[in-house]
């Protein structure tokens, strides 16, 4: 009878730690469980907190750029504006050639009636006087190196290097192929000149008149030179 009791007894004290053990098991399950859920529903919350922050930085960050381009737009439109104000090259020049004329001592005023006078087309008389004269060189004298224009008001000397034979000794008159120079002087005091290889060109204004000048080689030791008149400016 006792035998049995205790038997009885082992029997309900293993069944009873089984059961605390499953019941320990169970509670660790649960927590794990619960952890698990708290563990996803935090981060389902955060993980949509960042999702609002992040739409809404997209949509300051879409806003900036569109502002962004919105002012690039705008720098280029005011940039093609003053592209457009800006000289161009040929008016550099000519601002550059009223500056200088302006510290020579040309009066303003004088620049801006010669400017405004300015036609189109050029008056020119469309009658050149066309004159051939020698060159002077270094072992030849003044005599025949020099011609009058326009009714002797402009007078024009030339000077050149002497050309050579082939033993090397100069000639008599200037080799065209060398630069010349042209010294023009008018009655009134005014004065130019000019040099290089010809043909050349060359124009003088005085007071109201533009003499304009067009010089090539003529037969052995001559130049050819043609004027015409033009109004100025």
């Amino acid at each position: 009878m006792k035998l049995g009791t205790s038997y009885r007894r082992e029997r309900q004290r293993q069944r009873n730690r089984m059961l605390w053990t499953l019941f320990k098991w169970l509670m660790l399950v649960g927590l794990i469980a619960a952890a698990a859920g708290y563990a996803w529903v935090t981060a389902s919350r955060v993980a949509g907190q960042e999702a609002v922050a992040l739409k809404v930085e997209n949509k300051q960050l879409t806003t900036q750029v569109a502002t962004l381009e919105t002012a690039l737009r705008e720098s280029k439109a005011q940039e093609a504006v003053l592209q457009d104000r800006l000289p161009s090259p040929d008016e550099m020049a000519l601002l550059e050639t009223a500056r200088k004329k302006a510290a020579d001592g040309v009066a303003l005023p004088r620049l801006t009636e010669i400017i405004s006078s300015a036609t189109r087309e050029r008056r020119c008389d469309g009658n050149p006087i066309v004159k051939r004269f020698r060159v002077r060189t270094p072992i030849t004298g003044d005599e025949g190196t020099a011609a009058t224009f326009g009714n002797n008001v402009i007078t024009i000397r030339a000077e050149g290097r002497s050309a050579r034979n082939e033993a090397g000794n100069p000639e008599a008159w200037f080799d065209p192929a060398q630069p010349i120079a042209l010294n023009f002087l008018h009655i009134n005091g005014a004065a130019g000149r000019t040099e290089g290889v010809l043909p050349l060109s060359y124009a003088m204004a005085v007071g109201k008149d533009e003499y304009r000048f067009q010089i090539d080689k003529g037969p052995i030791g001559l130049i050819v030179v043609a004027m015409d008149r033009c109004d100025y400016p």
